[in-house]
């Protein structure tokens, strides 16, 4: 901060506009009061000229910082420890000039909580955060960064996106008491965090001990927090409405007492015909839901009581098709890889009259040799269960993007 108030310690002394010290009063401080936000971080710049001997550091009130001896411009990012900003010589003899100490992204909202500055790092680099823990040296207990006030209507449902960088050992996002583990295999990726509703209005970052002793480090690039105001009406008039979190998915949570599920249009008015169709879908299966052998993400309807054709998870997480030709079910189709695995993926079926190729992240995956039956009555199609709504036949996920296509793409 460029303002003419420096407090100078022994043996500082302004000459010719620099900051100039003796040496000859071993470790002193040239010093700025009340310039610091404390757990804010700084970037400071010191340039060092007319260097004879010993060295200088700076210090936002933490550890000082650079142990400078010679000549040079030389950049420090801090976080403050109080308000006072230090020059220190450590029989230093020279000069410091154009010192400018500017606090990283102003607008930043997130605090800095670290138990021991000597042995984890924690600060925020140019709207990033560095989080740094050793859980073998020094304090242990809560380090990272935690924001307030973020939730501002309890009653809602929030969805949190956490973009990471490099992440090594573990991270854990906590929020409202609800811990979500993060390891090295979320190294450059967004962390997508759905919130129920509570009391608490505090979300918290840390890396900390989980359930073993863990050190690591981890760099935050972004944090949103964002209130879920859109829903998607149920027009079968059985009150199934679903959330459309961020205009980004439907989350569907099968429960024993109120069943998730959007009923659409009936099966032959969105598409799903005898001469063939397209169906495609983005969706993200939730590992917490135990293996069923038939959970359904998407039917369309032949009667109410039975499907023309249907797509979900069976065992082993495995991806499963099932067509009906006329009145006969035929066997299904499973793609033998786990999809229950709370990650994104996009399905396609092409489905032709004797043929049908499937396609799983733009991949050719498998391909069937069924005959499509007479085109469907209209009876509803539904997203998330069977055609008699049961838990035992839904499905724990996300769906975005549905389309449906009256012809076969190649």
């Amino acid at each position: 901060k460029e303002v003419p108030n420096w407090e100078l310690g022994d043996g500082w002394s302004i000459v010719d506009g620099k900051a100039s010290n003796d040496g000859e009063s071993g470790s002193n401080n040239l010093r700025q009061d009340g310039i610091l936000t404390s757990g804010k971080s700084y970037q400071i710049t010191i340039e060092v000229s007319n260097y004879v001997s010993g060295n200088v550091e700076v210090s936002a009130g933490g550890l000082p910082r650079g142990e400078m001896t010679a000549n040079g411009t030389y950049t420090f990012t801090q976080v403050s420890n109080g308000s006072n900003f230090f020059i220190i010589a450590n029989s230093f003899v020279g000069s410091v000039d154009n010192v400018s100490v500017e606090q990283l992204d102003p607008n930043n909202r997130w605090a800095v909580q670290n138990p021991d500055t000597s042995a984890h790092t924690v600060e925020i680099r140019e709207g990033e955060a560095y989080i740094n823990y050793d859980h073998d040296a020094g304090t242990q207990g809560a380090t990272g960064i935690n924001q307030s006030g973020v939730f501002p209507n309890t009653t809602s449902k929030y969805e949190i996106e956490v973009e990471l960088g490099e992440v090594t050992g573990q991270l854990k996002i906590q929020t409202r008491g609800v811990v979500n583990s993060i390891s090295s295999s979320d190294s450059n990726t967004t962390k997508v965090i759905l919130l129920d509703s509570s009391a608490d209005s505090q979300t918290v970052i840390y890396i900390v001990r989980l359930s073993n002793a863990v050190s690591g480090s981890a760099v935050v690039k972004s944090v949103s927090v964002k209130e879920i105001t859109n829903s998607i009406k149920d027009h079968s008039r059985n009150s199934n409405d679903g959330i459309l979190y961020s205009g980004k998915a439907l989350a569907l949570d099968p429960d024993t007492d109120a069943i998730d599920y959007v009923s659409l249009k009936p099966s032959n008015e969105i598409g799903i015909t005898s001469s063939g169709f397209t169906f495609a879908i983005w969706f993200k299966a939730d590992s917490s839901q135990g293996n069923g052998s038939d959970d359904r993400m998407f039917t369309s309807l032949r009667t109410s009581t039975s499907s023309y054709f249907s797509i979900g998870l069976g065992d082993s997480g495995y991806l499963r098709l099932h067509f009906r030709e006329s009145n006969t079910s035929l066997p299904s189709t499973l793609v033998q890889t786990n999809y229950r695995d709370d990650k994104w993926h996009r399905v396609i079926v092409a489905a032709a009259p004797t043929v049908q190729y499937i396609y799983v992240d733009n991949e050719l995956v498998g391909t069937t040799t069924r005959n499509l039956g007479a085109t469907p009555s209209a009876d509803l199609a539904r997203l998330g269960t069977a055609p008699q709504p049961s838990a035992d036949y839904s499905l724990k996920c996300n769906l975005a993007d549905l389309q449906i296509y009256d012809k076969v793409w190649n």
